[in-house]
C-alpha cells in the first residue's frame, strides 16, 4: 500500500477516535440546570372554640391533645373576643356552642360566613337543646352539628371530623416547590402550577400556569431528579403532573390529556396507558 495512503488512513482513524473521546468527555461534564425540590412548611392548623362552657372545653382540649402535633387552640367567651381572634389569626376549624348566648353565637356564625376566606371553613355547632340546632341547620351552610353532652359516640364523631380536616390541611401544606438554577436566571415554581414537561430534541419545555420554561436537559435526566409522586411519564416525550389533569380523551390515538384553563395538551401512548390509569385510581383513593 502506498505509504502516503497509510499515513492518511492512520490520521483519519486517530481523528475519529480523538473526537469520539472528546464527545464522551463533553457529555460527562455537561452542566445541566440545578433542580432543587423543597417541601413546603406544614400549615399550622388552628382551632377556635367560642361560647363553650368549661366542661365542653375540657373534652375538646383532651381530644386536641391526642393529635400527633401541637394544635393552637383558641377560646372565646364573648362575641367581641371571638371576632377579634378570627380577625387577627388564621383559623382553620370553628367550634361554636349555641347554649350560653345563642343570639351572640348565631350572629358570630353569620358574620363568619359573610367573610370570603371563612365561608367554607369547617364549623361545628354544639348544643344540648335540639330546638337550637334545627333552626341553625336550615340557616347555615358548611356546618356540622353535635347534640350535647359528649358521649363516646359523639366524641368519636367529633374526633373523626376534626382529624379529616387536620389531615387535609397538612397535605395542602406539604406541597413541593422546584427551584431551577439556570445559567442566566433562577426560577422558583410551586409544583402544583406545573402542568407537564415536554421533550423537544435534547431539551425540556416545562409548561406552567404562567409561562413555558425551556431548560437544556434531556427528559430522562429531569425524570431522575423529580419526586416520585409528582411527575408521571405518560409518553416517551411527556412527564405529566397527574393532579392537574382535567380530562383524558380516549377517542384519539395516542390519548390526549387536557388541563383546566391551559390550551396545550399532553399525550398518553399505549405503553403507558395501563400504568397511568392505575396511578390515577390510586391517587383518587388518597
Amino acid at each position: 500500500m502506498n505509504c502516503y495512503l497509510k499515513i492518511y488512513l492512520f490520521f483519519c482513524e486517530f481523528t475519529i477516535q480523538h473526537f469520539t473521546l472528546c464527545d464522551i468527555m463533553f457529555q460527562e461534564y455537561i452542566k445541566y440546570p440545578l433542580i432543587i425540590y423543597q417541601r413546603g412548611d406544614d400549615i399550622i392548623f388552628t382551632v377556635l372554640a367560642a361560647f363553650c362552657d368549661d366542661q365542653t372545653l375540657s373534652v375538646i382540649e383532651e381530644i386536641i391533645k391526642g393529635f400527633p402535633v401541637d394544635i393552637p387552640f383558641y377560646t372565646a367567651k364573648t362575641l367581641s373576643s371571638a371576632m377579634e381572634i378570627f380577625t387577627n389569626c388564621n383559623i382553620h376549624f370553628f367550634i361554636v356552642s349555641l347554649d350560653k348566648k345563642s343570639c351572640d353565637s348565631l350572629q358570630f356564625v353569620h358574620e363568619l360566613q359573610k367573610i370570603k376566606k371563612y365561608r367554607t371553613t369547617p364549623t361545628i355547632l354544639l348544643s344540648s337543646n335540639l330546638e337550637y340546632l334545627i333552626p341553625a341547620f336550615t340557616h347555615f351552610k358548611f356546618c356540622n352539628y353535635i347534640l350535647l353532652p359528649f358521649d363516646k359516640d359523639t366524641c368519636n364523631a367529633f374526633t373523626e371530623y376534626l382529624n379529616m380536616y387536620f389531615s387535609l390541611y397538612q397535605k395542602l401544606g406539604q406541597q413541593f416547590r422546584v427551584g431551577l438554577d439556570m445559567v442566566h436566571s433562577y426560577r422558583n415554581i410551586p409544583l402544583h402550577k406545573i402542568f407537564f414537561v415536554e421533550a423537544v430534541q435534547h431539551k425540556c419545555i416545562i409548561h406552567t400556569a404562567e409561562d413555558k420554561i425551556t431548560i437544556s436537559m434531556p427528559l430522562y435526566k429531569l425524570k431522575q431528579t423529580a419526586p416520585l409522586d409528582f411527575l408521571k411519564q405518560t409518553h416517551r416525550s411527556y412527564l405529566v403532573n397527574i393532579d392537574n389533569i382535567s380530562k383524558i380523551d380516549k377517542t384519539r390515538d395516542p390519548w390526549t390529556i387536557s388541563f383546566q384553563g391551559y390550551p396545550n395538551n399532553a399525550l398518553i401512548s399505549r405503553t403507558y396507558k395501563k400504568d397511568v390509569l392505575e396511578y390515577l385510581e390510586m391517587r383518587m383513593r388518597l
